[in-house]
């Protein structure tokens, strides 16, 4: 039995004829009374009176059509869920810009034309999530991939005394602060924000000072300010399977 045929069925009962659910349909009213035979052959049941206007259902063709709506319905799901299913999660730590996600995704989804789900999110909520299929997240303590790469990070804003600083991926706002503290630069005032692309955004409008993790995408580089204490540079580990951790890693390198 096909499922075109039973669409053609259900058809039919929403229009009230079969001219009006070939229209609906875009196909011709022969095509859609073939598909209507072959159901009735199929289930061995009479579906539709054909001797009143607007058609109406016999005794067996009521029940039977609840029924094939009920498989369409199943069918439909199926189908949503295999095409879910071939969705990508990819979470990623916000130190990457979304320009650099974009770049990646884009390079990804042309070699291999799937969709992806992204989720900007603190590497230490990420880390104790196992529903993504692929990770870009700094390391933790207990865990780190063996495919990784590293990222120079720098002061970005003006030297006026506030440091703002970032509570979503504290850790390197906290080695910031300690590069601060062991080179005696006066710190007047710390300003703390949520996000750290607030953080960027603050210190390149003026309003202080702060590290930036310097991505191929990154749009603060000409912030940066020449006459501050180096910072370390940041690692980000990728989990994913090995083919494509390697690609996301090429990506992110802009090789």
């Amino acid at each position: 039995m096909r499922v075109k045929d039973l669409r053609i069925v259900v058809a039919i009962c929403r229009t009230g004829s079969f001219s009006k659910a070939a229209e609906a349909l875009r196909i011709t009213q022969p095509a859609v009374s073939q598909a209507v035979k072959r159901v009735e052959t199929d289930l061995q049941i009479r579906i539709f009176e054909r001797a009143s206007s607007p058609i109406t259902l016999s005794n067996e063709g009521t029940a039977a059509v609840k029924s094939i709506e009920k498989v369409i319905e199943l069918i439909d799901g199926i189908r949503a869920n295999g095409r879910d299913g071939a969705r990508t999660r990819l979470g990623v730590t916000p130190l990457l810009s979304g320009r650099d996600v974009a770049r990646l995704l884009n390079r990804s989804f042309e070699a291999h034309r799937q969709s992806f789900d992204v989720e900007f999110l603190d590497s230490s909520i990420l880390s104790s999530r196992a529903d993504f299929d692929a990770k870009i997240v700094m390391p933790s303590l207990r865990r780190r991939s063996s495919l990784f790469i590293d990222l120079m990070t720098v002061w970005i804003g003006v030297r006026n005394g506030v440091f703002i600083y970032s509570r979503q991926e504290a850790d390197v706002w906290e080695q910031a602060r300690l590069v601060l503290q062991s080179s005696s630069i006066p710190v007047e005032r710390v300003i703390e924000v949520n996000d750290c692309g607030y953080a960027y955004h603050m210190a390149a409008s003026g309003a202080g000072f702060s590290p930036c993790v310097l991505t191929a995408e990154n749009g603060f580089r000409e912030h940066q300010i020449p006459d501050m204490p180096a910072l370390p540079n940041i690692r980000l580990d990728i989990f994913a399977s090995h083919d494509f951790g390697r690609e996301l890693k090429a990506n992110l390198l802009g090789s």
